[in-house]
């Protein structure tokens, strides 16, 4: 189950600024320690995972090349928190990412 929502700003100087939220959660049935699952200890658990999310963009609109299509570029930041409840895991992670496509005008 999820939610997610998203709202921006176009600028008119080819930027445009955005903020995304979203919320997940899944239950998880087991759960294995390791990134390889055949030396990993699996662990059965009838537990949830919750993740909140924000996440900042800033994208910049490659406008009056002539083009069909407006291509645009865009990096942002956010922060995850996940919470597993049921198996005595807490933590925090922080996520990056680069985001680029094209838009059709």
């Amino acid at each position: 189950m999820g939610i997610f929502g998203a709202a921006g700003y176009g600028f008119g100087n080819g930027f445009r600024g955005e903020l995304e939220v979203s919320y997940r959660q899944n239950h998880l049935s087991r759960f294995v320690n390791s990134p390889n699952v055949a030396i990993g200890n699996t662990y059965t658990s009838g537990s949830d995972e919750r993740k909140f999310s924000v996440m900042g963009n800033v994208l910049y609109d490659f406008n009056n090349l002539g083009l069909p299509v407006t291509p645009y570029i865009g990096g942002g930041i956010g922060v995850t928190t996940v919470l597993h409840h049921g198996i005595g895991l807490r933590g925090c992670q922080t996520r990056r990412r680069v985001i680029g496509a094209i838009d059709q005008h």
